[in-house]
């Protein structure tokens, strides 16, 4: 028997983001993927966040303005900037249809 591995991944931005760190889920039901790629190309944002938000969403290192933690949930995704919130939901987007990394090329001995 395969069981599926928990994958994780700490996103890493740059830019008007530099130092933003969030931790995703990456193994989502394909699903539940396709549905948060629907709910985008309708523009239902309060739908795509609370669905990322239950299911992808693990942490981050966002403060306040009073350098109180905002918590990783939906109630705090609603709490940011909406260009913070598209930037993360792409990234994860992105990240979770992106292929492994290829297996390293085979010596050229033969040897491993």
């Amino acid at each position: 028997m395969f069981k599926l591995p928990k994958k994780t991944a700490r996103l890493v931005f740059d830019g008007d983001y530099q130092g933003l760190e969030v931790t995703v889920r990456l193994n989502v039901p394909i699903r539940t993927y396709l549905a948060i790629q629907d709910m985008s190309d309708k523009n239902k944002l309060l739908d795509i966040l609370q669905e990322f938000a239950r299911i992808a969403l693990v942490g981050w290192n966002v403060l306040d303005e009073k350098d109180e933690p905002v918590p990783a949930t939906v109630e705090g995704l609603l709490s940011i900037e909406p260009g913070m919130v598209t930037r993360i939901v792409a990234e994860w987007s992105a990240a979770v249809v992106k292929p492994p990394a290829p297996l390293a090329e085979p010596s050229a001995d033969g040897s491993m």
